[in-house]
């Protein structure tokens, strides 16, 4: 899940993507190594006007390199939301993130706050040497489905109780994960699955040189 190892990540291949890629809050997501296009249709990259509104947020300034080892469990502080296939998936006001030195930060979210009924159990599992094992859940809606997009922790390790059967979702796997009203990237590579989002400063782990770190 999100920020630990397995033998079994999940990877592009296994999204069954939605026919319409949506682009009316700002940018959607293509796929592992192409840059999100902004509402005009162009790579965000290449667009002032695009890449300036996903700037422009509430959040206040962080540096990953600033986050702890081993990593730190606190409320996430705003609302989070995962869409898919033009459902909401999960919508709450009392979720958690998992700050780790390097990484962008993953966000859990309560179950009582998460569309369970789409949800299936998928195969495999991995083990985080901080929170302990995890397993992984397949998202359904009507033709659409996305394969191990979301993990979550039924018996985490003490200083992650508070996050026990809660889920993190993989922004590359949704059609679009929010924190307030800034739509998140997701952390670089296919490895990893911490929510990117622009007041985050320093380098993030997942590209080519920093698996390592």
């Amino acid at each position: 899940m999100p920020g630990v190892r397995s033998t079994n990540m999940p990877t592009k291949t296994v999204r069954t993507v939605s026919s319409s890629p949506r682009t009316s809050l700002g940018f959607r997501i293509t796929s592992w190594g192409q840059p999100p296009l902004g509402v005009c249709g162009t790579p965000i990259v290449r667009c002032t006007f695009c890449a300036n509104s996903w700037r422009m947020t509430a959040l206040p300034r962080e540096n990953v390199q600033d986050y702890p080892r081993p990593p730190a469990l606190q409320p996430a502080g705003a609302r989070l939301r995962v869409v898919f296939a033009g459902e909401t998936i999960a919508d709450t006001e009392h979720g958690w993130r998992v700050l780790e030195t390097h990484h962008a930060p993953s966000y859990y979210i309560p179950p009582g706050d998460v569309r369970v009924d789409l949800l299936t159990a998928a195969a495999g599992g991995s083990f985080c040497e901080w929170k302990g094992r995890a397993r992984y859940w397949s998202i359904s809606v009507g033709d659409q489905r996305a394969d191990r997009a979301a993990g979550s922790d039924d018996a985490p390790s003490r200083s992650f109780a508070d996050i026990a059967g809660h889920y993190a979702f993989y922004a590359a796997l949704v059609d679009a994960c929010f924190v307030g009203d800034t739509r998140v990237l997701p952390q670089p590579g296919s490895f990893y699955g911490g929510w990117v989002t622009p007041n985050l400063d320093g380098t993030i782990k997942g590209g080519p040189g920093t698996e390592g770190w």
